[in-house]
């Protein structure tokens, strides 16, 4: 028993050192693949390092937003101009509005040069049957080239001009008022403006008429401070100027002076027939007193002057317009 102790520690000595020598073995043998997962390891370092470019890079992106966000400013301050533009189309609007005006101050350069201080506008005055109201009175009965005195209601104006009632007014048989009285025979027919008398004229229609049984009747309505004053001229015919037929067609009309304001309304109801052989055409319009200028609708005129005198065609039935004054 005790002879096979050392052979046993032999072997067993044998068996240690092939144990050990397997050992080296394997560690030589996985040199290569532990150095290799280093290597992996130690090479895939520089990939990592490789990425903070990239975030870094996107900064520039995100600095890069502001100026767009900042570029908003200007739009937004760039629309109060849009908004203060709008104020001049506002402002610009008055001055349309103004212009209206001298539309109608242009009508007194067009019918009396710019010097008449009247102008023609519309009216709402409708036609008065004077010769039929209550108080009427008729006068210039189948009159041919006459005329009488009326006394006015109430004081005018004209021209600016205070007219005092007791003034007294010669009212015409052939279509007019003046101030101014003269031979009838001499009134046959007139121009407008004219220093010649009669002066300080109101023309409703003056043309060499004769008058019938209606004659011109004269009535005033209302109460003051607003009385109408109405002068009517009912079926008077025109003088032909021909012996067969001296009479012809028909000229109703009348003026309407208005206390309130000193303007007056020409009304026309009937104006027809007038032979192209009568030797006036009519003067519509108003003359200063002392004939110097006069607000002209037509100037009228005999057919015999040089130049001869134009119809009236701007006058015919159913004319109606106001005259009123621009100031003293």
């Amino acid at each position: 028993m005790k002879s096979s102790l050392p052979s046993i520690r032999v072997l067993g000595s044998i068996s240690l050192l092939a144990a050990l020598g397997a050992c080296d073995a394997r560690g030589s043998g996985n040199t290569g693949p532990i150095e290799s997962d280093g290597g992996a390891s130690d090479t895939g370092a520089p990939t990592d390092a490789t990425l903070p470019p990239v975030d870094v890079g996107t900064p520039p992106v995100d600095v890069g937003t502001p100026p767009v966000d900042v570029g908003t400013p200007p739009v937004d301050v760039g629309t109060p101009p849009v908004d203060v533009g709008t104020p001049p189309v506002d402002v610009g609007t008055p001055p349309v509005d103004v212009g209206t005006p001298p539309v109608d101050v242009g009508t007194p350069p067009v019918d009396a040069g710019g010097v008449a201080r009247y102008r023609r506008t519309v009216t709402d005055a409708t036609l008065v049957e004077a010769c039929t109201l209550p108080g009427a009175q008729r006068v210039l009965v189948n009159a041919d080239d006459e005329s009488t005195t009326l006394v006015a209601p109430f004081s005018l104006r004209f021209f600016g001009i205070p007219v005092p009632q007791s003034l007294g007014l010669q009212v015409y048989s052939n279509g007019f008022i003046s101030q101014m009285p003269i031979d009838p025979t001499m009134a046959i027919g007139g121009t407008i403006p004219s220093t010649r008398a009669p002066n300080g004229v109101i023309a409703p229609y003056w043309v060499d008429l004769v008058t019938g049984a209606d004659g011109v009747c004269s009535v005033v309505v209302g109460s003051a401070p607003i009385r109408r004053w109405i002068i009517q001229w009912k079926n008077a015919r025109f003088y032909s100027g021909e012996t067969s037929m001296p009479l012809a067609g028909t000229a109703s009309f009348e003026v309407i002076y208005n206390e309130a304001d000193a303007s007056m309304d020409f009304i026309y109801e009937t104006i027809t027939g007038q032979p192209m052989n009568a030797p006036t055409r009519a003067a519509v319009g108003l003359e200063h007193p002392d004939g110097s200028l006069a607000f002209v609708v037509c100037p009228g005129g005999r057919i015999d002057a040089t130049p001869r005198a134009p119809d009236c065609t701007s006058v015919t039935t159913g004319t109606r317009f106001r005259v009123v004054p621009t100031g003293d």
